[in-house]
Parts: structure tokens; C-alpha cells; sequence
């Protein structure tokens, strides 16, 4: 990061760039693509806010059709929100934080 090594995040499978709709993608299409009920990981969260990097462990939950369970395991415990996703799996609803708005 910036050029300096970051051993902290050594393992952090995919990025999650919070306060955008593509927050999520990467690990629901990792999920959805392997048939699995659930998915754990730890990702490189950026906040959106300040910018800062940290490792995170999230378990994402298969639902149902076009809908995820987010569980955050590290920075916000207790943190669970329901996703929305379209079909090309990105969010459209992340429950208490945006939905998607179509302006057509």
C-alpha cells in the first residue's frame, strides 16, 4: 500500500471498498459460483471515509435468489446486514446503509 509492504493484510483474499455498490462483489460472486451455503474470508476493507486499509472477517450467507446474509466477524461485531444483489451480483440494497436508485 503506497509503495510499503503490509503484512497485516497478508492472506485478505479480495478488497472491500466500503460506501460503494461494488463493496461486496468480489466475495458474492465467490460465493454464488461455488455452490456453497456460506463463505468466510478476511478481506481488505477500505474505509471510505478516511481511506484507511484494515483486514476484516466477513461470512457472507446464501439466502435466496438475489439475496445475501453479511455477517461482519472483525471491526463491527454483531454488524448483519441483508443484501440485494442484481443479476450481474452487484448490491442494489445493503440493508441500514443504500439502496440503488434508478434515475430513468
Amino acid at each position: 500500500m503506497n509503495g510499503q509492504h503490509r503484512p497485516d493484510l497478508e492472506g485478505a483474499e479480495d478488497p472491500d471498498m466500503s460506501v460503494t455498490p461494488f463493496c461486496n462483489t468480489l466475495p458474492i460472486r465467490r460465493l454464488l459460483s461455488s455452490g456453497d451455503a456460506s463463505l468466510t474470508l478476511d478481506v481488505a476493507y477500505v474505509n471510505g471515509t478516511d481511506l484507511t486499509v484494515s483486514r476484516l472477517r466477513q461470512r457472507y450467507e446464501r439466502q435466496e435468489r438475489g439475496r445475501i446474509r453479511y455477517v461482519d466477524l472483525g471491526l463491527f461485531p454483531g454488524f448483519e446486514a441483508d443484501l440485494h444483489v442484481d443479476e450481474r451480483m452487484l448490491v442494489v440494497s445493503y440493508e441500514h446503509l443504500f439502496e440503488r436508485v434508478d434515475l430513468s
